[in-house]
């Protein structure tokens, strides 16, 4: 996947500080069967040092907003779903996964002013906002993150009918594994309690996915996703409002297994 000329292999200095503090406090990440990403195989590409930066950027991810964190387990959680009922392989499966639980990573550079806005974004506010999906690839190419993670982490907000950002492709030229986590983030947005909107019930929810299906989101997705059994899913999937003892053990030790 060849990416925009936008996309370039450097880290701002906040960040690269906050990933070169060994003795940073990290939360303990335990294995959970439910979700767990395989790491055994993912692993074959990354090192012990790219693991730790991992860890920091999803600490620095929860320091920086509780909700963002959460929202992240998650999507991943549910893309994990969705991809296994699509029969993909093992590798794209894992990668889909990472990717899902680091989409949102690039957020950690926003303003909390922006972050936290209960209101409305102005333009210009919104404007700020798409430059995530570049940061966290660019984060990840840092971290010489494998290239098909760093491919979804940036393309997760294009649109099947190429209004999306930041390239504007469209259809079957996104990553299925983007198109994947699209569909995982808009559904959990729209379930989830924040200051400017109301959570919508997850029956709400489908039904706006199959509204936008075609336009926005790939309607073979929104089709197979519409029939998983998310209400045998976990509450977490459905509430913000989780203690973070309860939910941290969506996500795997990363340095483990």
């Amino acid at each position: 996947m060849q990416y925009s000329a936008t996309l370039v292999p450097t880290i701002p200095s906040g960040v690269a500080e906050a990933l070169s503090l060994p003795d940073i406090s990290l939360p303990t990440f335990e294995k959970n069967t439910v979700g767990v990403l395989r790491y055994s195989l993912v692993k074959k590409r990354i090192n012990y040092s790219q693991e730790q930066e991992m860890q920091i950027l999803l600490h620095l991810l929860q320091r920086k907003c509780w909700y963002l964190y959460q929202h992240s387990l998650r999507v991943q959680y549910l893309a994990s779903h969705l991809a296994h009922s699509l029969c993909l392989s093992c590798m794209e499966i894992s990668a889909i996964e990472l990717a899902a639980l680091l989409h949102d990573t690039g957020k950690i550079l926003l303003s909390d002013d922006i972050l936290q806005k209960s209101g409305k974004l102005t333009q210009q506010e919104f404007e700020e906002v798409k430059k995530h999906s570049v940061t966290g690839a660019r984060l990840l190419r840092e971290m010489r993150m494998p290239e098909e993670i760093i491919s979804l982490v940036y393309h997760h907000h294009e649109r099947w009918d190429g209004l999306g950002y930041p390239d504007g492709i469209a259809g079957d030229t996104i990553p299925v594994g983007a198109r994947i986590i699209t569909v995982c983030d808009a559904f959990d947005a729209m379930t989830s309690h924040r200051p400017y909107h109301h959570a919508s019930t997850p029956a709400q929810a489908l039904a706006q996915l199959q509204c936008c299906a075609g336009t926005q989101f790939d309607p073979l997705l929104i089709n197979r996703f519409c029939t998983l059994p998310l209400f045998s899913l976990p509450s977490v999937v459905y509430s913000a409002d989780v203690d973070l003892n309860n939910s941290v053990n969506m996500i795997p030790s990363i340095s483990d297994g």
